[in-house]
Parts: structure tokens; C-alpha cells; sequence
């Protein structure tokens, strides 16, 4: 029902109060609900089919007409009331609405309404009548009706299906869209002239649809085949069928029908019959070609069929030679008393425009020799030959032009596409044929060749120093060549398999391990392959005898498999390697006697060297030194660091060359590191002048790299470029970002720079440019190999560039980024010269480096008990506790590791770092599995000695010295 305040305007034929009596009788009249609605009391009176309409019985309905609002569809009511109160506002007329409303059992039915507004004589409005009608089968019908007309017209659409209806009187044709698509008429009018329709027909069947048109006038239904020829010259086939309409005098006013785009059928069979000529040409082709095996023969026989198919004159084939210059005619088959085409000629006979279609696998087609050939063809051997027309189907194989078949006609003809295609099917099977057959001959050949081959193969085997095994699908029967019978020490013939030697016989007891393990016979390598389907590859096998013999082999097995993929055999080769072995222990040995010698070697080295370098740096701090004997100082101290970096970089290069250098990663900031390196090169600058020309431009400049590692490859560049610039020589350090994951670091020079003949190999070890330069400026040419080790260790790159000598030099390294960490910023400087409160157990037996340390470490604050032998410093250590302990490692009464092991038992373990003369990484890892928090290899920087205690006690309690924090 509609809603209470807007309902709908008089039409006048009830303007007068309608009592209840008549009300009643409309509402019997009317096949649905009947309403009255009194304004002023808000009262609805319903009756009619309600029960029928809604599923409500009338007493089950509230009087109001709020009840039916609730009813109504969300979507709907809105608009109701709106349209409603406008055409009340303006004094409308009646108001037709639909809607939907809810019906008792919850679905939506679709409401017809139609209301009339009753006013008084000054147009107050008293009532509102009206009648609600269910019109759901109404709607539902006609929405079955758009989905059948929708569905037909994606039918005709689909099915490519124009109809049309052609009047009599006016010779006009009412089309539809697809109708006038199919006849490509341009315009959208669904009125077409007969005229425009008919001259698209093709002018071979105009007439046949003109008399056909004129017999449908006094005949029924016709169906006609015809072809209609588009704007764009595209031929199309279409089916009409149509029927006449008449009057009621017989006389045929209109034909409709309906015409359909039947190309795709009509090409269909077109090709259908194509190729069962095809076929049937290529069956005999099969045919007459199965039982021949000489080439020449295959040749022969296509070539007749070819010919007598295309009713040709002469058909030949030719073959390009391998220099691609020349083709040879190696077959011809011709009409009686027509000459073959034989003989050797130039490719260039063709003409350039003929070699180059028949090269991209093209066919060469001419209709007429007269008029279609191209310029540059030699039209003498044309004519020579006699002639008119021809197809030249190419052979290509695998993208070269091999040869071709072709077909001649002495008289001008127009080849068909059906014939050019059966020509290149015939080429190529016919190749395929030729091919096989000289393939068979081929293998005819090599069946014999590789029986030679298989003596001398046997023969071979029997004389290998290798031992070559070939076991059966379980390896239970093996057997070899004669050094695998050698190698076994077993009579030749003899089954070699141990698995089926249970009990082994008398005197073959050998014995099979891997890696001191005993093989069990099912688990060696032959069987293992043969059980498991898996090769063995490069396993070293020690064989031994009961006489305590051994050998070792290494073993290589493969299985090999039939055609349904199951082992049928195994195959393994045994090569004798125990001299072999041999050397390796040699040289194994001579490798770590190397690394001993050079670790014993820097040990040496440094044990002077560490109170050379402490006295050193002891002097420089001393301000009451006056110049001359400082600039001594700092003399000695640059040369001993400089000797320190010398053992540094062998013991470096050591490290790579075997794979062992350990990188502890983290992230950093390499303009950090930069900054840093070149405040440690500051006096170096200083001394020559030099100008630092500083641009870090790069964005992003954190990597995850070793940060040691990463300032040894910075100071060794810097230190580079140091050297060989003169004094007041300009540097150049500079970052960038080449790409957004890599940071590039540059460090140029105005130095000596580097020869192109030395340039390929300037990050070699030991390679300084010559011997000019090495006696000039010193070193050992160490620090960019070590640098190039280093930065590929990382996932970088490096590189050199130089104009040549004089023209200085730059060094390029090219390192992943990775973002910064969280929190990271620039740590605090370590103030090296603030007191360190704590208490420090010294342990050092060489009595020069075990005075300076202790004064350095007083000089910093700390109380120093120092001891040189284990047995010292155990007894230092009863009498009180100690904050740290600095002690070397190799001690005349023992060593550093065992001290902090007695000193952790006893429960007075300090804190512990570690001094030794040897500093590889097994040297370093043995001293922190000890316990010891840091390994310093000497000769010790003092600073690096002083961050490491003050960082180590800053992260600790508080020390026994003093009750202070550590500072």
C-alpha cells in the first residue's frame, strides 16, 4: 500500500465521499486489494484478495498504514514517497507505481498500485482509494521474454546469421546489424536498396540469384549458395534460405529469410578435398618408395609421381654443395623425348632476387617466364631449356639451403596453391626418404667400422693401466680388463665379484675401506650402483690384502640402463692412485711445515719487534721529548708498524691461499671508516704535504661487512696512494651511488701510476710494477692483492685504472649496500689517555715488552702486579684478585691457556686478554674457546691495547681496584 502521506491526485470521477456499501462492491470487482484511507483519523480499510495477495487474512492486518510500509521493499519505498508527495503537491492525477512487497512466506511479490486522491470542495484532501494488484507471473514473463530475444540475437550474432525481409512494392529490404555487417553495408538504416544487396553479389552467381528470386515468386521455400564480394575485395560464401509471403489474392508481397556466412564451411571442404589428394598422392609416394634402400631410386620414383600428378613437362631436384657456390641436378624425370636437366652451375645462374627467396625457404613461382621473372635472372637458360612456367620449392635444413625440387611447364601456366603444396610436401619427404636411405647406408658402414672399432677396443682395455669393471644387473658376475684383474691380484676370467665370493676363496681375503671404514661386499661401489640406481663418483677406495698390502683407487661406476629404464649393467673404472696419495701426504706435509715455519717465523719477528714498537710510542707521549729525538721516536715507531703490516700481510695471503680467512660480519658505515682510516694516515699526509680531496657523496654507504676487514682494505688503498704520490701530490677519495644496491668507493692519485703492461696484473701478490719502483719506494707488493681478496670475500669488486706512468692512478671498489642498523651512529671517540682504575695481572716472559707494557698500563691508572712465568702469576693471583688478565700465550712453564683453566678452577678468573706472537685464525679461536675475551697479536698498538682494556672493563662489574664504575 502506499504510503500514508503521499499518496495520489483526483481524476474527478471520485470527488464525492464513497460510502462503505460502494466501496465494498468495488473491492469485488477488482482481482486484487482494495484500500481506503482516511486522512484525518489515519484509518485503512482493506479488502478484495488479501489472503490471496500477501498471504494475510484482513483480521491478521493492523488498520494503518504503517503496517504495509514495513512491507515494502527498501529499494522501493523511497522513490514512492517521493513521487507520491510531488504529484500530491501539485494537484496531480492518478498515480500508477510499482513496487515490491514482501509476502508472508518471505519472498517479493511485484505490486501494480493505482490511488486516487478524494478532496473536498476546497480541495482538502478526505481520503485516498485505490487498489494493489500482484503482477509477479506478469513481470517474470516478460523477462523471460528479453532473456529468449536477448539469447536469439546472440544466437544470429554468433552464428553469423543476418535475417531480412525484401517488400514487393517497394523494393526495399529491412535488415538487421548482422544482415548488413555480413554485406558490409556502411550504413545503420535498417531500410536497404535490393539494389545495393545485389551488387555485392559475385558476378558468377548474379545470375543464379536473380533466377532463383524470380522462381521463389511462384514456387515455396529455396535454399541457394551464392558468394558476395566485400568493399575490401574479400570474398565470402553465404546460404540463403527464404520463403515467400502472399496476400489474400495469392500475389507474393514480401520474402524473409535468412542468410548465413557459410565460408569457413565452404573452405573447409575445399581443403578437405585438397588433402584427400594430398593424401592419396603422398600415400603412393609411401608406397612406391617403402622397399627401396638406394637413394637414387627414392630420387627417381618421386620425382615420376611428382610430375605425373601436376602434369608436368619435367620435374628435376637439385643439391647444394657444401661451398654454397654451386648445385648439381641429381635427379630428372620428363615427358618422352624431353631432355633431363643434368650438370654442375652457380647458385648466382638463379639471380640474386631468385637466391634469396629460395635462401628465407620461400617458393619461387612464375606463371609466365616472359613476364614474370626478375630482372636479374639469366632468361637465355630459361629458354634453353625450354621453359614457360615453374614451381622451385627450397630445402632448407637447419636454416641453410640444402637443395630443392622443381617442375617445368613448356607453356605458360598458373600453378594452383594445392599444386606449390604438394610440391613442398613431396620435397620434403622425399628429402626425408633420401635421407633415411643414406642414413641406413650410413649405418650399413659404420656397423662394420664399429666392429673394427670393438676389437681394437678390447684390445685397448687389455693394455689401460686403468682398471675398467663391467658387472651384470646385480654385480654378481664381474669382470674386467687385465689390469682390473692385476689390480685384484685375481686370474683373468675369474668371477671379480666379492659379493658372490662368500666364503672368499683361499688368498683373495682383500679387504675394501673408506675412510678407515670396512665396506660391507653389497655396500661397494659396483654393488651400491647396481642396488640403488646412483653413480659413484670420485670415491677413494683403500684396498687391502692379507699380506698387509694396500693400494688406494679411486672409483667412478655408472649404471647403464635399457629401454624401459631398468639397470642392465654397470660400469666402473678404478684408477691406482696410491702414488698419487703419496705425494699428496708430501705435500700436505711440506704445506703445513710452510705454515708452521711462517707462523713460527712472524712469532719471532714480533717478539722484538713489541718493545721496539712500546718503547716507540712510550717516547712519542712524552711531551717533555724535545723535537728531534720525537720525529726519532716516530721514526722507529713507523718503521716497526710498518714491520708489523710486512708480517701482517704474509700471514694474510696465507690465510687466503687456503681458505681460511674468517670474516665476522656486522654493520658499518664506510664513510665511518674512511674518516677514520685517514685519521690514522693523518701524519703520513702531513709529512709529504699531500692534499686530501674528500667528497663521500654516496647516499646509501652501510654494508654488512668484517669492520676490520673493511678498514684494512680502506687503509690499504689510502696507503697505496700515499706512497707513490710526490710530495704536494693531490688524493682524491670519493663515494657514490652507481646503482641502489652497491656503493662505489674511488681513491685517485697525481702519482707514479702504472705501466699498461703491469696494469693486468697489479693485484697480484708480490707485484709492485717493475723493479724500478720496488727499489724506489720499498714494500713487498702485498696490500692490493690482499685488498682484491678481501673485497670479493664480501661480494665486491675492485679495479685499477692509469693513463700510464706519471698519470697517477685509480682504485675502484664496488661493495653491496645493506640499510643502516638500528640506533647506528658514530660511536664516541675512546679517550686513550683517560685513567683506567683497575687491577691488572700481567704475565709476559720476555722481560723488555713485559717492563713497557707494565709502565703503559700504569701510566693509564692501573695497578700492575706483573709475573713471567705461569708459576708467578699463579702465586700473584692466591694473594689477591685482580680485575684483568693480560698474559701471553706461550709461557717458559707453560702457557697462557692453561693459566686462565687453573685460575677459572680456583674460581679467580678474571676478565682475560690474550698476547701471542701467532696470529692466524686457529691461534685466535683456541684463545677464545679458552675463555679469553679478545687475542692481541703482537707487536700491540698501545691505543688498541687501551680501547680493548677500557671496553672490556666498561662492560664488566665494577673493578677490585677501585669501588668506581669503570670509566
Amino acid at each position: 500500500m502506499p504510503a500514508r502521506e503521499p499518496v495520489v491526485a483526483t481524476d474527478g470521477s471520485m470527488d464525492r465521499p464513497v460510502g462503505f456499501e460502494a466501496f465494498t462492491q468495488v473491492a469485488k470487482g477488482v482481482n486484487g486489494i482494495v484500500y481506503e484511507f482516511d486522512v484525518a483519523t489515519g484509518h485503512v480499510h482493506r479488502t478484495g484478495r488479501i489472503a490471496e495477495v500477501i498471504g494475510f487474512h484482513p483480521h491478521e492486518i493492523p488498520p494503518t498504514a504503517d503496517w504495509w510500509h514495513t512491507r515494502i521493499h527498501p529499494d522501493d519505498l523511497r522513490e514512492i514517497r517521493e513521487r507520491h508527495t510531488a504529484i500530491i503537491a501539485a494537484g496531480g492525477e492518478q498515480l500508477v507505481s510499482h513496487y515490491r512487497v514482501q509476502h508472508r512466506n518471505g519472498h517479493w511479490i511485484s505490486i501494480e498500485d493505482r490511488a486516487w486522491v478524494v478532496a473536498d470542495d476546497n480541495g482538502n484532501v478526505q481520503r485516498i482509494v485505490g487498489y494493489s494488484v500482484d503482477i509477479t507471473e506478469q513481470r517474470q514473463a516478460e523477462a523471460d521474454k528479453r532473456q529468449r530475444q536477448e539469447q536469439l540475437r546472440i544466437a544470429l550474432n554468433a552464428g553469423r546469421m543476418g535475417t531480412w525481409s525484401w517488400d514487393a512494392a517497394t523494393n526495399m529490404v529491412f535488415t538487421d546489424a548482422v544482415h548488413r555487417q555480413i554485406f558490409d553495408i556502411a550504413s545503420d538504416a535498417d531500410l536497404v536498396p535490393a539494389a545495393d544487396l545485389f551488387a555485392r553479389i559475385h558476378k558468377d552467381d548474379l545470375d543464379n540469384v536473380v533466377t532463383a528470386s524470380k522462381l521463389q515468386q511462384v514456387a515455396g521455400p529455396f535454399d541457394l549458395d551464392f558468394r558476395i564480394v566485400r568493399r575490401d575485395g574479400e570474398i565470402r560464401w553465404l546460404r540463403s534460405s527464404s520463403t515467400p509471403l502472399r496476400n489474400a489474392q495469392g500475389v507474393v508481397t514480401h520474402l524473409v529469410g535468412v542468410n548465413f556466412d557459410i565460408t569457413d564451411i565452404k573452405n573447409n571442404e575445399r581443403l578437405i578435398q585438397q588433402n584427400t589428394r594430398r593424401m592419396s598422392v603422398l600415400a603412393e609416394l609411401a608406397d612406391v618408395t617403402r622397399n627401396l634402400t638406394d637413394p637414387h631410386e627414392i630420387l627417381a620414383a618421386a620425382l615420376r609421381l611428382l610430375r605425373r600428378h601436376l602434369r608436368a613437362d619435367r620435374c628435376g631436384w637439385a643439391e647444394v654443395e657444401p661451398d654454397d657456390i654451386h648445385f648439381v641436378y641429381a635427379g630428372s624425370d620428363q615427358e618422352p623425348g624431353v631432355p633431363p636437366v643434368t650438370g654442375r652451375y652457380p647458385i648466382s645462374a638463379f639471380g640474386a632476387d631468385v637466391v634469396r627467396i629460395m635462401s628465407s625457404g620461400r617458393p619461387f613461382i612464375v606463371n609466365d617466364v616472359e613476364n614474370g621473372l626478375p630482372a636479374q635472372a639469366d632468361r637465355a637458360a630459361y629458354a634453353a631449356g625450354g621453359i614457360a612456367a615453374l614451381i622451385a620449392i627450397p630445402l632448407l635444413k637447419k636454416g641453410r639451403f640444402v637443395g630443392g625440387m622443381g617442375a617445368h611447364s613448356f607453356r605458360p601456366r598458373r600453378w594452383t596453391d594445392e599444386e606449390i603444396d604438394l610440391t613442398r610436401e613431396v620435397v620434403e619427404r622425399c628429402w626425408e626418404s633420401i635421407e633415411r636411405a643414406r642414413a641406413e647406408q650410413a649405418v650399413r658402414s659404420l656397423n662394420a667400422q664399429l666392429q673394427n672399432q670393438v676389437e681394437e677396443l678390447r684390445a685397448l682395455l687389455n693394455i689401460l693401466p686403468v682398471s675398467v669393471l663391467r658387472g651384470d644387473a646385480t654385480c654378481e658376475h664381474i669382470t674386467g680388463n687385465a689390469a682390473g684383474y692385476d689390480m685384484l691380484r685375481l686370474k683373468p676370467g675369474e668371477n671379480m665379484s666379492k659379493s658372490a665370493m662368500q666364503p672368499l676363496p683361499a688368498g683373495v681375503d682383500f679387504r675394501v675401506f673408506v675412510n678407515n671404514q670396512e665396506i660391507a661386499p653389497q655396500d661397494l661401489p659396483m654393488q651400491y650402483t647396481a642396488r640403488t640406481g646412483k653413480p659413484v663418483q670420485h670415491v677413494e677406495e683403500d684396498i687391502r690384502f692379507p699380506d698387509g698390502s694396500s693400494i688406494t683407487v679411486l672409483c667412478n661406476t655408472v649404471p647403464l640402463l635399457d629401454q624401459d629404464g631398468r639397470i642392465r649393467s654397470v660400469l666402473g673404472v678404478f684408477m691406482d692412485i696410491s702414488e698419487r696419495k703419496k705425494t699428496e701426504r708430501a705435500i700436505r706435509a711440506a704445506s703445513e711445515a710452510k705454515d708452521h715455519f711462517l707462523a713460527v717465523l712472524s712469532h719471532e719477528l714480533r717478539t722484538p719487534l713489541a718493545p721496539v714498537l712500546t718503547a716507540a710510542q712510550l717516547l712519542e707521549s712524552d711531551a717533555a721529548l724535545a723535537p728531534p729525538q720525537r720525529e726519532l721516536a716516530q721514526t722507529i715507531r713507523r718503521n716497526a708498524e710498518l714491520e708489523a703490516r710486512l708480517i701482517d700481510d704474509l700471514l694474510d695471503l696465507t690465510r687466503i691461499a687456503r681458505n681460511k680467512l674468517e670474516l665476522h660480519p656486522a654493520t658499518i658505515d664506510l664513510h665511518e671508516k674512511i674518516n677514520h682510516v685517514l685519521t690514522i694516515c693523518q701524519e703520513d699526509i702531513g709529512l709529504k704535504r699531500l692534499n686530501i680531496r674528500l667528497d663521500l657523496a654516496a647516499n646509501s654507504h652501510h654494508l654488512h661487512a668484517d669492520p676490520a676487514r673493511m678498514q684494512q682494505i680502506v687503509w690499504n688503498l689510502l696507503k697505496n696512494a700515499i706512497k707513490f704520490t710526490p710530495e704536494r701530490g693531490a688524493i682524491t677519495v670519493r663515494t657514490r651511488n652507481a646503482g641502489p644496491a652497491t656503493v662505489t668507493l674511488d681513491v685517485a692519485d697525481t702519482g707514479v701510476g702504472i705501466s699498461p703492461d703491469v696494469l693486468p696484473r697489479i693485484f697480484d701478490a708480490f707485484e709492485q710494477g717493475g723493479r724500478d719502483i720496488t727499489r724506489q719506494f720499498g714494500g713487498m707488493g702485498l696490500g692490493l692483492a690482499i685488498s682484491k681478496a678481501l673485497a670479493e670475500l664480501h661480494g665486491g669488486t675492485i679495479r685499477a685504472h692509469s693513463d700510464g706512468l706519471g698519470a697517477g692512478a685509480t682504485f675502484t671498489i664496488e661493495l653491496p649496500v645493506t640499510n643502516p642498523a638500528p640506533n647506528a651512529g658514530i660511536r664516541p671517540p675512546v679517550d686513550e689517555f683517560r685513567a683506567i682504575r683497575a687491577a691488572v695481572l700481567l704475565v709476559e716472559d720476555h722481560a723488555d715488552t713485559r717492563r713497557l707494557m707494565q709502565r703503559v698500563l700504569h701510566d693509564a691508572g692501573c695497578l700492575v702486579v706483573a709475573a713471567a712465568t705461569m708459576t708467578e702469576a699463579l702465586t700473584a693471583a692466591a694473594a689477591r684478585d685482580f680485575d684483568l688478565l693480560i698474559s701471553d700465550i706461550g709461557l717458559p712453564d707453560g702457557s697462557g691457556i692453561e693459566l686462565l683453566q687453573r685460575l677459572r678452577n680456583a674460581k679467580r678468573a678474571p676478565l682475560a686478554i690474550a698476547l701471542s706472537g701467532y696470529g692466524m685464525e686457529d691461534d685466535i679461536r683456541r684463545s677464545t674457546d679458552a675463555g679469553f675475551a679478545c687475542h692481541l697479536t703482537k707487536p700491540v698498538n698501545l691505543r688498541i691495547l687501551s680501547e680493548s682494556v677500557r671496553q672490556l672493563l666498561s662492560a664488566d662489574a665494577s673493578p677490585a681496584a677501585s669501588p668506581q664504575p669503570p670509566l
